[in-house]
């Protein structure tokens, strides 16, 4: 049998705040509209619109609720503001990539490195034992102009090592923590699946850790760009171990 993946983000955010542990780490989210976003900017200032299925970040929208009643909207790197709700939606359905459902979720004030966002990708995998394993961790660093941290609009990878220092060891247990009893949800609903990359904020002033996403097709060569290829190596070696029971060939990628 192939290993199953999951496209909707609506479906997986839905069964991790079913869960008890989870629910706490998930931002709330809703499918678009123009009610529910109004209520959502009027509960948590900052709401990111993006589609329900997607990849690299491509489509996502930042909305903001300013003072003076003004609005913000920032698409790719252009920022636009509004001065009512009606204009901001108006603009944001003409700024959409694509007519399909889109979501509304919940903002997060990231922690910074050098002035510039960042998100963790904990990367969770099934270990030749049969049990989950968190195989690598590495942070995605935004670019100053866009609104994802995503490498292909031009975010770049660093090392949590750089950026947390002494205090590494906390988060890595943490988000180990977060990740495989994440894996561990999916794969009740999806028993197929073999492997998950978490895309997780921690939140500037309290650090406390939030599930933006969850791939079930995870970049595992986004690991090749760290220092240290230890990481990159285990994964594939997983990879490799999972994919030759279901048939599937895993090829070798190059140094880039």
């Amino acid at each position: 049998m192939s290993i199953q993946r999951v496209n909707s983000k609506w479906r997986k955010s839905g069964l991790l705040q079913a869960d008890r542990m989870l629910r706490r780490h998930v931002p709330a989210a809703r499918k678009l509209s123009r009610k529910g976003l109004s209520a959502m900017l009027s509960r948590y200032r900052v709401v990111y619109v993006k589609p329900n299925v997607g990849m690299h970040g491509d489509g996502v929208i930042r909305t903001e609720r300013l003072g003076g009643g003004q609005f913000l909207l920032h698409a790719e790197t252009r920022r636009r503001k509004f001065a009512s709700y009606s204009q901001l939606y108006k603009a944001l359905q003409s700024a959409r990539s694509s007519r399909r459902p889109h979501l509304a979720q919940q903002g997060v004030d990231l922690q910074r490195y050098h002035s510039r966002r960042f998100d963790i990708r904990v990367m969770v995998q099934r270990s030749p034992g049969g049990g989950w394993e968190t195989t690598g961790m590495l942070a995605r660093v935004a670019h100053p102009d866009r609104v994802v941290t995503n490498c292909k609009n031009g975010g770049h990878v660093e090392s949590l090592e750089r950026i947390y220092g002494t205090r590494l060891s906390v988060v890595r247990r943490k988000l180990s923590r977060i990740g495989k009893r994440t894996a561990a949800v999916l794969r009740r609903r999806y028993p197929r699946i073999k492997e998950i990359g978490l895309d997780v904020g921690l939140d500037a002033t309290t650090a406390h850790p939030w599930i933006i996403e969850v791939n079930t097709s995870p970049d595992p060569f986004l690991f090749m760009k760290l220092p240290d290829w230890r990481p990159f190596r285990k994964i594939m070696n997983y990879a490799r171990a999972y994919s030759k029971n279901t048939g599937k060939r895993v090829k070798r990628g190059r140094r880039r």
